[in-house]
């Protein structure tokens, strides 16, 4: 903008009724898809409250409790493994009779998922131009999506990385303004590994985006300091750095590089290649990132979404549940764009989106043998079965980078109006064959950067 020239003033655009209606429509649809699916979860599992929704029940009743010991438990039960502001926000399912906490809890997955999904048809199938994969129904697109291993694991278990997932993308995609960057301090306080989608903002400068996620992250460590001081203390001088305390590192499930070298090399793994792999994913992230931060956001989003567990000790396969977004990007990137015509990135691409969904459709990191130090004794091509969400990631970081789709953006640090639209930008196409040249026929990005 011009020196002198004053921003143009913010207004509330007056919304016609035809576009009313498609949102009420939209939302009724969601409400429906929501209760069906926390309905049927229920019946599936003859409302039993799920393992790890009573381990968040268990930290917030430790903050209620008043004995401030939420890190201390029985040798029977699993521990409570979060930063002590979670336990905070678990105290109202802790204050629930246990069905009215995995019902709500339950709901609450599904509605992420669907925001998930419609991020999905929104930000992906309309600015790539694939108007068959927008016609297909959003419940059709949920429905799949909760199929994936990741997802049906983490809303059997009643884990909260679908949570995360959306608080993540709505801050980083949706929220603009004063807010941004709220959403993601808070799912950082609720699980520290958000804190890779950091290089999102970093890499692009924004500053503002950067300073409220760390006030928030701060305030996060701050509260509970106050309320339960010597869990807090427990936690942060200890706990967050036993990975053990989380599970077995060497078990099929831990989907991480250490995870993988554990399994090849034995216990303990070899660190000196655990810490070279884990700068390479950082770097490839990096990279990524600072090519698509500004022509596709949603992109530069999934690089960091997948260095995340590949750099994390303990990343069990419920922690990927960023398939649901990984998946159509990769296809949707694979068919070529502007009329160009498809070259071996976009193959690669494409098989890589194949593999993807057919790895977590087909569950078949639950095939190699798991527990008991079995993975240790398993045959190399059972190891490689056990490595799949791992190799597919490293592979996935590599396509990010390939030349001709990640080349470092030598553009103005701008940022660009963002928000998600809920009608779909059908004209919108993006060119990624130059990164920083990419052509937006509307005029206008759906994302935050």
């Amino acid at each position: 903008m011009s020196a002198g020239l004053a921003p143009p003033a913010q207004t509330l655009p007056v919304v016609p009724a035809t576009v009313r209606r498609p949102v009420a429509r939209e939302v009724f649809l969601a409400v429906g898809v929501v209760v069906g699916l926390t309905a049927a979860t229920l019946l599936v599992s003859w409302f039993k409250l799920p393992v790890d929704l009573e381990v968040y029940r268990r930290g917030g009743q430790g903050v209620l409790s008043g004995f401030d010991q939420i890190y201390v438990s029985s040798a029977r039960a699993l521990p409570f493994t979060y930063p002590p502001l979670s336990a905070l926000l678990f105290v109202p399912l802790a204050a629930v009779p246990p069905l009215v906490a995995t019902i709500v809890f339950t709901a609450l997955s599904f509605a992420s998922l669907y925001f998930l999904v419609v991020v999905v048809r929104r930000d992906v199938f309309a600015r790539h131009d694939m108007p068959r994969l927008q016609r297909v129904p959003t419940a059709a697109l949920v429905l799949a999506a909760a199929a994936a291993e990741p997802v049906a694991a983490t809303v059997g278990f009643g884990q909260v990385n679908l949570v995360l997932a959306a608080l993540v993308v709505a801050d980083l995609l949706v929220v603009s303004g004063r807010w941004s960057g709220v959403l993601l301090g808070l799912a950082i306080g609720i699980k520290v590994t958000p804190a890779i989608f950091l290089l999102l903002p970093l890499l692009w400068g924004d500053w503002a985006t950067v300073r409220r996620s760390v006030v928030t992250v701060m305030l996060g460590v701050g509260l509970p300091i106050l309320v339960v001081p010597q869990s807090a203390l427990t936690f942060w001088m200890g706990a967050l750095w036993d990975a053990d305390r989380v599970g077995g590192v060497a078990y099929a499930g831990n989907q991480s590089i250490e995870g993988g070298l554990w399994r090849a090399s034995g216990p303990g793994g070899v660190p000196l290649v655990r810490v070279l792999l884990c700068l390479i994913v950082v770097a490839l992230a990096s990279q990524a990132v600072r090519c698509l931060v500004r022509t596709d956001a949603v992109g530069a989003l999934l690089a960091a979404a997948v260095a995340g567990p590949l750099v994390s000790p303990i990343s069990w396969s419920h922690h990927w549940v960023w398939v649901v977004l990984l998946v159509p990007w990769l296809i949707s990137f694979s068919r070529g764009t502007l009329g160009q015509s498809r070259t071996l990135l976009h193959r690669l691409s494409f098989g890589l989106g194949v593999a993807w969904g057919g790895a977590v459709i087909g569950w078949v990191v639950r095939f190699p043998p798991a527990g008991d130090g079995r993975e240790y004794l398993s045959p190399v091509l059972v190891k490689v079965l056990a490595d799949t969400y791992l190799l597919l990631g490293l592979a996935s970081l590599v396509v990010f980078v390939l030349p001709g789709h990640a080349r470092p953006h030598q553009g103005d640090s701008t940022a660009q109006n963002r928000g998600l639209s809920w009608e779909p930008a059908t004209s919108s196409i993006v060119d990624h064959s130059s990164c920083g040249s990419s052509v937006d026929r509307t005029g206008t990005s759906p994302a935050k950067y």
